[in-house]
């Protein structure tokens, strides 16, 4: 087990982003169940098009990464913005 920092991974933006009514965890209900009652807006994103992002307002961005953890392996991230890595036993 250890930790990946997050200034040692660049992460591209995806092509989807929400700008939510405040910040959640998405529990049992899941991320989409969560957007439907947070999200305020919907924005596309395009390198060719600039998209405004207003301060103090709260973002949810698809990432053009994905992760595949076998099963006794878990992510998840803490409030410092570390994501910690664990294998279960």
């Amino acid at each position: 087990p250890g930790q990946v920092q997050p200034s040692s991974v660049d992460l591209r933006l995806g092509a989807r982003a929400w700008q939510l009514q405040c910040s959640f965890l998405p529990g049992t209900a899941g991320v989409e169940k969560r957007l439907e009652r947070h999200a305020i807006e919907e924005l596309r994103l395009d390198a060719d098009r600039p998209t405004v992002l207003h301060q103090r307002s709260v973002y949810l961005v698809e990432l053009e990464e994905r992760v595949a953890l076998p099963p006794d392996v878990r992510g998840r991230t803490n409030r410092r913005r570390a994501l910690t890595v664990q294998e279960d036993r």
